[in-house]
């Protein structure tokens, strides 16, 4: 309930109390009760975390993979600036043809169901993806990236080597125009397919947006090839009359269903080794739900609950320096390496010691009214347990 550190945070959640509505006002998500703050954000943080960054690498993606394709037809035309495709087509490119998919996938895509993250027999580990950056980093960034262009030119040089001596009925050649709409019409299916590849949680709404994607692509490309008969304006239609000769052509359609296939075919080869042969919890997670079985932690693979970063355990003593995540005492808690080591450093301190058995005697002589302290020895016992594994919670917050 302060203002100033909520409208000075990334992500401002205020609660609406007793003290008021100024901080419900102020801030960037308002709850009621304290209590909803683990839902707010073991669920809906970590689902919003993985959705905006598929959203961001998405629209990287199809936009490098789309526009790529004119930086390859450069190659050709000597840069001599002649665009392949219309510049209506472009324009709609982002507006209708490839955005609405990746909008319902950043509104209602979720990977696991809620209780998953919520229940402390179920995996609360998966929520460490969004701590370690794995979903959207330099990494990911530079992988969509090399994807688009790989894309692109399979998208690009294909077509243009298969319909380079595509002719009509009366054996003329169907030039450029028409090359420009089957590439376009490739890469319009393999966004489409890629969103479809990334989809986690598949609705009836993600169906129908991306059917209506992609027929909207084809009832433009028919309104386009007949209506400057009546509108005669042949300046602003640099496609007039050729998608009809496009989609009429079996070439076409040949070229379509063939180049965009290869992508696919090399994302359900990916996708197939990942969830099998290269698992991350998720994906085991995923696979006990299709099951439509009840199951807990037991059911899963030991070896994936014990990764490094997936590990449900106190800190041993050697694993300080790597930086691993702990869960302590089953209530969620990430301790980053930058912490760990501050962590360490105070264990190793005497005066840190001196401190707690001080504080430790101070209050167990006002308890009892004794005149005599506790040994130093006993009183250390509580900061290790006995299996040589260190509390963190034991530790005065201040000295961190």
């Amino acid at each position: 309930n302060d203002v100033s550190m909520i409208q000075a945070a990334h992500v401002g959640i205020g609660i609406s109390g007793l003290e008021g509505l100024q901080a419900a006002r102020a801030s960037d998500y308002s709850i009621g009760q304290f209590r909803y703050l683990k839902r707010l954000l073991l669920v809906h943080g970590r689902y919003n975390y993985r959705r905006v960054a598929k959203v961001i690498l998405y629209c990287f993606y199809k936009n490098i993979c789309l526009y790529l394709t004119q930086f390859w037809f450069t190659l050709f035309n000597n840069f001599t600036g002649q665009s392949l495709y219309d510049q209506w087509a472009l324009s709609l490119y982002n507006v209708v043809f490839s955005t609405f998919p990746i909008i319902v996938l950043g509104a209602l895509d979720r990977d696991v169901e809620m209780n998953r993250l919520l229940e402390r027999d179920q995996f609360p580990e998966l929520y460490a993806d969004g701590l370690l950056n794995k979903m959207f980093n330099t990494a990911t960034f530079w992988k969509f990236s090399l994807n688009a262009t790989i894309h692109s030119v399979i998208a690009f040089m294909l077509p243009i080597y298969i319909l380079q001596h595509l002719t009509n009925t009366d054996g003329q050649s169907l030039g450029l125009t028409v090359t420009g709409i089957t590439t376009y019409s490739i890469v319009l299916w393999v966004i489409s397919m890629k969103v479809a590849f990334e989809t986690q949680s598949w609705t009836v709404i993600n169906a129908v947006i991306l059917f209506a994607s992609l027929l909207a692509w084809y009832a433009f490309l028919l309104i386009y090839g007949v209506m400057f008969k009546t509108l005669t304006l042949s300046d602003l239609a640099y496609w007039y009359h050729a998608p009809t000769e496009a989609l009429g052509h079996p070439t076409h359609w040949l070229c379509v269903i063939v180049v965009s296939s290869l992508p696919a075919l090399r994302e359900v080869v990916w996708k197939t080794w990942k969830h099998n042969y290269s698992q991350s919890l998720m994906h085991e997670v995923q696979q006990l739900e299709a099951r439509n079985k009840p199951f807990a932690r037991s059911d899963a693979t030991p070896k994936l609950l014990m990764r490094g970063e997936h590990s449900l355990r106190y800190f041993v003593p050697e694993d300080r320096e790597k930086g691993y995540l702990a869960f302590l005492d089953f209530d969620f808690m990430a301790i980053p390496k930058k912490v760990m080591k501050q962590v360490s450093s105070v264990l190793q301190s005497n005066s840190t010691r001196d401190f707690f058995t001080a504080e430790a005697a101070t209050a167990e002589t006002k308890r009892k009214g004794a005149k005599s302290a506790p040994s130093p020895g006993n009183v250390s016992r509580r900061f290790d347990s006995k299996s040589g594994h260190t509390k963190i919670q034991d530790i005065v917050v201040d000295d961190l």
